[in-house]
């Protein structure tokens, strides 16, 4: 049974707890912790709804050695020191582990328990990918779908190093040989099967160390979106909201899904535009033939990669709205329909362009020239936008608020009180969705057009070694930190890797059978050419399934180790139940003697 344990030594206000929870009111008072030896723990600061001015602290406990070496540095931090917690703060503690007598006591203020774990957390995420990241200790404070995120990251960048490796000398020695390029290619295929299935081990790996892989589906209640008119719901015998499925049915096909193909004619619209751009600057370039034409060449490039983002941005909104306006019950329903929505429209918009280049205009060097320039401006861009703008912006609101308080007259803690704002003003963080739709689309530019652009892996190296560290600096010092979430696996996302990677089959053996060499084996029958490609795209897709059944998706240690737990319930289960039955026979056989007694 969850417990808490709280030292108080002066008088505080405690409101009435909510198990596992208390919570407590501290008005210039010192609060002590005590903690066993090597708990690890987790806590997020947010704006308290009950008290309005005032910070709710959360402090989740999780497993124990999760977090041993934070936990220990900040230990002997603060063994030797005595802080005071300030007034006006508005605790929520939580403990997920059985009170133990043996340990240490601490008082911590707010504003040095927080600084200190954060810089220790910062310091680890900081560090280069291939220096291999403290997922454990990520997970211990950010959760396990946070950790999870890190370590597909660092997974996917280790991934990428061999393409990367052997893309470089196509770029080095200006090959152009089409024979080396299905080398490439036929890596590639081989190469996106072998790593998903093999993530798939790695992920089993860490979930069954963390205690989620065999975690039980939990019954789902309504998401706090979902309206209706008040009923009893046939399952639970619970009143809850109530919503016809048929109305939602009729607002996501009248009304979602024609607003969705709107915007997916308004990406080629828009697409169309770009090539009308790159005609015109074509057309210049071939006019003067000077050097600042030829740079005009990359200029409608850049421009529609920037257009695309802003494009991408805007459509997430109205995703999310329709998603929302559609009153999904479920939580997981909600989920759903939104990433299909962004999925379809991501990938129209990224690499619509891409296609059509390909395989209606046939200019592969328009194409090679197309995709770099998109990759790399996305990825700048998303650098931009998701972690340098925002850090910027809270240091310049940082600036704003020592201002303010130099200018205060007042008998304050100016230190508590900037810590406060500060605090108050970062940022919330909305989950992994980005976070994944990025890797995504980096794994589509990598992956569909590699026999035409084998650098875009290199690019992606560089890209995913900087993207550990803005994304440590985002989750550690401009956002706040999410309430952490037991989860199995990357969920939807690893559906839509798998499926990028069929894609990346047919297109790639579709660029092959388009290329000149290929050509001049069939110069008089396009007909055979057709089928001997689609043969061979057959028979690679048959190889990428014959791949992905022969690799197990869990190590053959933890199917054992899961065997030996079901075992091991079963057993437990039926000496429970013959408990159960021996102790009925027993207090039958009293009930009947005394019935038989004179």
């Amino acid at each position: 049974m969850p417990s808490s344990h709280l030292i108080l030594c002066h008088p505080l206000l405690l409101l009435p707890p909510i198990p596992p929870s208390i919570r407590v009111f501290s008005s210039d008072s010192t609060l002590h912790m005590r903690w066993p030896k090597y708990w690890s723990f987790s806590f997020s600061i947010i704006p308290s709804k009950e008290i309005p001015g005032l910070i709710s602290f959360r402090m989740d406990w999780l497993d124990l050695l999760a977090v041993q070496g934070t936990l220990k540095s900040l230990l002997q931090h603060h063994s030797s020191k005595a802080s005071i917690l300030h007034r006006s703060a508005f605790f929520t503690v939580q403990l997920s582990h059985p009170y133990m007598t043996t340990g240490k006591t601490v008082a911590l203020t707010r504003r040095t328990f927080v600084g200190k774990v954060m810089s220790l957390l910062l310091n680890m995420l900081s560090r280069l990918v291939i220096t291999f990241l403290p997922r454990n200790r990520i997970r211990g404070y950010f959760g396990e779908t946070i950790a999870l995120y890190f370590g597909f990251l660092e997974y996917f960048t280790f991934a990428l190093i061999p393409m990367a490796i052997i893309g470089l000398p196509y770029y080095l020695f200006a090959w152009e040989d089409y024979d080396k390029y299905v080398i490439f290619a036929s890596f590639n295929l081989i190469w996106s099967t072998v790593i998903l299935e093999v993530w798939k081990r790695g992920c089993a790996s860490m979930t069954y160390r963390w205690g989620t892989l065999v975690m039980k589906r939990k019954f789902e209640e309504p998401r706090p979106g979902y309206h209706g008119v008040l009923g009893i719901n046939p399952v639970t015998g619970r009143e809850e909201p109530l919503y016809p499925s048929y109305k939602r049915q009729l607002r996501i096909y009248l009304v979602s899904l024609p607003f969705v193909c709107l915007c997916l004619y308004f990406s080629l619209f828009v697409m169309m535009i770009y090539f009308d751009m790159e005609a015109w600057a074509l057309g210049l370039h071939e006019d003067s033939g000077s050097e600042w034409t030829s740079i005009l060449l990359y200029v409608p490039s850049i421009i529609y990669a920037i257009v695309i983002e802003i494009m991408n941005r805007l459509y997430r909104y109205a995703a999310e709205f329709l998603t929302s306006w559609e009153n999904h019950r479920l939580e997981s329903a909600y989920q759903n329909h939104l990433i299909l929505k962004v999925l379809v429209f991501n990938f129209l918009n990224c690499f619509a362009s891409l296609f059509y280049i390909a395989f209606v205009l046939r200019d592969m060097k328009l194409l090679r020239q197309s995709l770099a320039t998109l990759l790399i401006t996305s990825q700048i861009l998303n650098q931009i936008v998701e972690s340098l703008l925002p850090y910027w912006l809270q240091k310049k609101h940082h600036v704003r608020v020592k201002k303010k308080v130099e200018a205060l007259k007042a008998d304050i803690d100016a230190t508590l009180y900037e810590q406060v704002v500060l605090e108050k003003e970062m940022g919330t963080y909305l989950g992994t969705f980005d976070d994944y739709l990025e890797l995504f689309l980096q794994f589509g530019y990598v992956s569909l057009f590699s026999c035409v652009y084998p650098l875009a892996a290199a690019f992606a190296v560089l890209n995913n070694l900087t993207e550990v560290n803005s994304d440590a600096l985002k989750m550690c010092r401009v956002l706040k930190r999410p309430f952490s979430e037991p989860s199995a696996s990357i969920g939807v996302w690893q559906l839509a890797f798998e499926t990028m990677s069929v894609i990346s089959v047919v297109t790639n053996c579709a660029l092959i059978g388009m290329s000149p060499q290929v050509n001049a084996l069939f110069p008089e029958s396009k007909t055979d050419l057709i089928l001997i490609v689609v043969a061979v795209e057959h028979m690679l897709l048959a190889l990428k399934f014959i791949l992905a059944f022969a690799i197990p998706d869990k190590p053959r240690h933890i199917q054992m180790k899961l065997a030996r737990l079901e075992f091991e319930s079963l057993e437990a289960l039926k000496q429970q139940q013959m408990k159960l039955t021996a102790e009925n026979l027993k207090e039958e056989c009293r009930e009947g003697g005394k019935e038989k007694a004179p």
